[in-house]
């Protein structure tokens, strides 16, 4: 048979899968890393489920107590006909629209060519309306609603009625960064309250969020007592002749009220019919001595604010946050009392604050000092406490479960790590861990183990049961040069438990998150945020609440929430690895990309790729320059691009058209607005054909 009349043989279709998994690394070689691994990356998240893909990351919002941005819906109202003259899209200061036959009220977000989308609605407007501005202006009359919006315009529409109640949070008032926020769960319900220095700088100040926004907390008064006999109880009423006020707190520092030798102090209110003197003073059951007269009790301004939330008393009614700053002493607050609490040296200032074995631990510059066991209030060595000398400046408490003699409480330094081992005074064992480990201060927290930054990197310290010792490893090893460059900027950590995470900010607005699952490492991805932030708050409450307080302003915001860095954009991507598709030194035709997504409504992504390690004269097909502005250092070289729309209603993978030949071939996905909802790329299939390998 004539050769020219053979059956031409092609090389058939071929797939290779790649599940986003392993996060990022800029250290490892390429042909030795697994192609699902990025090289680059931005505001995306290694998923805490197995095999779970890499999830854009969740947004943040301004949080005061009020409607939260996140909660805020839209309604649309049609009209007959069309708007005439009218102005068509978002408005950018909201109005009223008001419905005179129905009554209801609105706030008048965007306006369609026969509808108009509406906000904080009130009421309910009713066919037949007559619309209007409320001050006479007249909107149309509304009719039976026919218009209904595509998945991409619910996410605009919804984003555009999250900036109208993100207008009405407010900041905290007063003047310079939130020094701290907390939650403490009160009677069932977690309570927010946030610190921040006046307006003039001169003292701090307690706020608490409510529906109205935030409210300032009355500090009371307190009074010292000495010959205490006999225990006076809350709310009763102390009394030195016409002099009454009314005891808030009864703080018990020294000796007994059964002898009639007790110390301390009683907070009060204002008192009524004077002021309290030095003298003999009488409670119902009980007489004491007054020093002197009561006095203010007073916020220092400055400092940062860190918490341990804790129940010394036993009832469900005495859980309370305790607190340091390193500008003043150390406090008690329960929502509405705030207690100083009192230690050896008036002049130190505790920095840092935990609790180990029912005591209450204060981090004084080297020293640890205690309070006796289960009297938060009697921070001296009588009652059981005392204080231990470490040596070098404390940075970070981390509880830490320790060898076969039961829980270590671990402190790290500026030099050294130590672990505080034993039950009372009687039998505490300091062990310095002497192998050059270190922390930075504010960056531990405990998952199923303790995590820090020290010089190196993040530090993982596990306990061992060899000789009740220690084991250390570092788990951003494959990203050393990013750690060099940002640990000098570090402002703290925080854990998001529901997603498994450990996360490290910075006060160039960057953050780092690794997702470890029961001690494995998942991922690491890099984040960069719109704002800059002062301190963190990720205790357990009631839900897993993560909030951050501002470091310019006086916002408090509450992440992992809503779509956006508080309005402004989220600029995502993910750069993988260079993928030679199984044959690193085989040409191939890549012909589709199929995308497994999943997530909540809708997503609009850009795909892009490169190909042959970006080398000059590969043609990477019909393309154009597309530079990233946020990633720090732009991507050269040219990527074929293509826009696709997942609305989140079909389980089928996206089909992506590839064009082009090289023997690897690099993907980019990118995404970028304030109103899609998180998605998570699970895994990707390149289609490709096998050609001739490279000479």
């Amino acid at each position: 048979m004539n050769p020219a009349y053979l059956p031409r043989r092609y090389s058939p279709t071929l797939y290779d899968f790649i599940p986003c998994q392993g996060g990022w690394d800029l250290a490892t070689p390429s042909l030795s890393l697994s192609n699902g691994y990025v090289r680059e990356a931005l505001n995306f998240e290694v998923s805490h489920v197995k095999g779970g893909g890499y999830a854009r990351c969740d947004g943040y919002e301004r949080f005061d107590g009020q409607t939260a941005p996140s909660a805020a819906t839209f309604s649309i109202v049609q009209i007959s006909g069309t708007i005439a003259g009218q102005f068509i899209g978002r408005v950018t200061t909201p109005y009223n629209l008001i419905g005179t036959v129905s009554g209801t009220s609105a706030k008048l977000i965007w306006i369609g060519s026969n509808y108009y989308v509406v906000t904080k609605v009130v009421g309910g407007f009713t066919v037949g309306d007559i619309l209007t501005d409320g001050a006479g202006a007249p909107y149309g009359t509304s009719v039976a609603q026919t218009v209904v919006p595509t998945n991409q315009e619910t996410a605009l529409y919804t984003s555009v009625a999250a900036d109208y109640y993100r207008s009405l949070v407010l900041e905290v008032p007063g003047s310079g960064p939130v020094r701290g926020v907390a939650i403490l769960t009160i009677n069932g319900t977690d309570e927010v309250f946030a610190w921040r220095d006046n307006v003039g700088a001169t003292a701090g100040a307690i706020y608490k969020a409510t529906t109205s926004g935030w409210t300032a907390v009355t500090l009371f008064k307190q009074v010292a007592f000495t010959a205490g006999n006999g225990a006076p109880t809350e709310g009763d009423t102390l009394t030195q002749g016409g002099v009454t006020a009314t005891i808030k707190r009864v703080v018990h520092e020294t000796l007994s009220w059964s002898g009639g030798t007790a110390t301390g102090r009683l907070v009060i209110n204002t008192p009524s019919g004077g002021n309290f003197a030095a003298g003999a003073a009488t409670a119902p059951g009980s007489t004491m001595t007054l020093s002197g007269a009561q006095t203010d009790i007073t916020i220092s301004p400055g400092g940062r604010y860190v918490f341990e939330v804790h129940n010394f008393y036993g009832q469900s009614t005495t859980r309370r946050l305790y607190g340091a700053s390193g500008v003043q002493k150390a406090f008690e607050f329960d929502g509405t009392v705030y207690v100083p609490l009192e230690h050896n040296d008036a002049n130190r200032h505790p920095k840092f604050i935990g609790v180990n074995k029912e005591h209450l631990v204060l981090g004084v510059e080297s020293s640890l000092i205690l309070s006796g066991p289960g009297v938060p209030y009697k921070i001296n060595a009588a009652a059981g406490g005392g204080e231990i000398a470490l040596g070098d400046t404390i940075t970070n408490f981390i509880p830490q479960a320790g060898s076969e003699q039961g829980d270590a409480f671990g402190v790290t330094t500026r030099s050294n790590v130590h672990m505080l081992y034993g039950s009372s005074s009687a039998d505490w064992n300091l062990v310095g861990f002497n192998k050059g480990v270190m922390g930075l201060p504010y960056t531990s927290s405990l998952m199923n183990q303790a995590y820090w930054l020290d010089d190196s990197g993040v530090i993982n310290l596990r306990a061992s049961q060899d000789f009740g010792n220690f084991n250390t490893s570092t788990i951003t090893n494959n990203i050393h040069s990013y750690i060099m460059e940002k640990r000098t900027l570090t402002v703290g950590s925080a854990v998001n438990r529901d997603k498994s995470q450990y996360r490290l900010y910075f006060s160039d607005g960057t953050a780092l998150y690794a997702t470890i699952v029961n001690g494995r490492l998942f991922g690491l991805m890099p984040q960069r945020h719109a704002h800059t932030f002062y301190c963190l708050w990720d205790g357990v409450s009631t839900n897993t609440r993560l909030f951050a307080g501002s470091a310019t302003a006086g916002y408090v915001y509450q992440f992992d929430i809503g779509t956006s860095f508080d309005g402004s954009d989220i600029e995502a991507y993910l750069q993988f690895n260079w993928n030679p598709t199984r044959s690193p030194r085989l040409l191939k035709r890549y012909r589709k990309a199929s995308l497994e997504i999943q997530g909540g409504s809708y997503a609009s992504v850009q795909f892009g790729y490169n190909l042959s390690y970006g080398r000059y004269g590969i043609p990477p097909g019909a393309s154009r320059e597309y530079q990233l502005s946020s990633s720090g250092s732009p991507f050269w070289d040219l990527f074929t691009w293509d826009d696709f729309y997942w609305d989140g209603s079909s389980l089928s993978p996206q089909e992506i058209e590839m064009r082009g030949s090289g023997e690897n071939v690099q993907v980019i996905l990118r995404s970028g607005t304030n109103y899609i909802p998180s998605y998570t790329v699970n895994s990707m299939l390149l289609h490709y054909t096998p050609r001739r390998g490279l000479r």
